[in-house]
């Protein structure tokens, strides 16, 4: 008898990872993230069925960032939108931090919860610039936690305040 795997590379099909078919055909199919069903007939009966995983699913990370390059001392805020991939679980929870700020100047770190699966997530009021700080550049990190702990990366942010 020959093996599942001489079966499909008989066929030519490629290599990838097989979750052998368990229980019923939809919990084989639940457990793969993206897969296609191949039966596979020797010498006229069937001798084994598989799911092949194409596994599409994509790291949880941030994309891009859109945010104001400058900003008006005293002026009004503005806001930030995080463009991200992935299959976090949610709420997700974004955070700002590790700021580098100039002497005489207070700079914040803060975090937002995201409950639904928004793309881009904006966030409203993010950026203000109070106070004396003209010509000061602001320098931030952003990254996001899912539910279950997964991280992304962390991506850097600069806006600069100006008169």
């Amino acid at each position: 008898m020959l093996s599942l795997k001489r079966v499909l590379a008989l066929l030519a099909v490629p290599a990838v990872s097989l979750i052998p078919l368990q229980g019923t055909p939809g919990a084989a199919a639940k457990a793969a993230t993206s897969s296609k069903q191949k039966t596979v007939t020797v010498a006229g009966r069937l001798t084994t069925s598989a799911f092949i995983s194409t596994n599409l699913t994509k790291p949880f990370r941030i994309t891009r960032l859109v945010l104001p390059k400058k900003m008006i001392e005293n002026g009004p805020s503005k806001n930030m939108f995080v463009y991200w991939q992935g299959d976090p679980t949610f709420p997700v929870t974004m955070y700002i931090a590790e700021p580098t700020c100039a002497e005489n100047v207070t700079c914040n770190s803060g975090h937002l919860t995201i409950l639904h699966r928004n793309n881009p997530i904006e966030w409203h009021d993010l950026w203000k610039c109070v106070g004396n700080v003209s010509s000061t550049m602001f320098n931030y990190n952003f990254w996001m936690v899912d539910a279950k702990g997964v991280k992304t990366q962390k991506v850097p942010a600069d806006v600069l305040c100006t008169e």
